[in-house]
């Protein structure tokens, strides 16, 4: 089995894991919740998918990120901050 391989057979399985037992934490589309947690099954896919990378700090989906969103607003920069104070 490659790396990239068993990445994918545990992504496939953290997904087959909120289907099964966190499907609840779905937003339901009607009302933003001012606390709790709210995610899908793609979320915690890529929660799991960077603890793989090990990333302690901004990492490929940080970057990415910002580049997507500096496209969004029309700038030619934008950075992630650790607060949002």
């Amino acid at each position: 089995m490659t790396e990239r391989e068993a990445r994918e057979a545990i992504l496939a399985s953290v997904r087959a894991y909120y289907a099964q037992f966190k499907r609840d934490r779905r937003w339901d589309g009607r009302q933003i919740p001012y606390s709790g947690m709210v995610f899908d099954g793609e979320e915690m896919a890529a929660l799991v998918e960077t603890a793989l990378d090990f990333t302690l700090t901004a990492g490929r989906f940080a970057e990415a990120f910002e580049r997507q969103f500096a496209d969004f607003i029309g700038v030619r920069h934008s950075l992630l901050v650790g607060s949002g104070s």
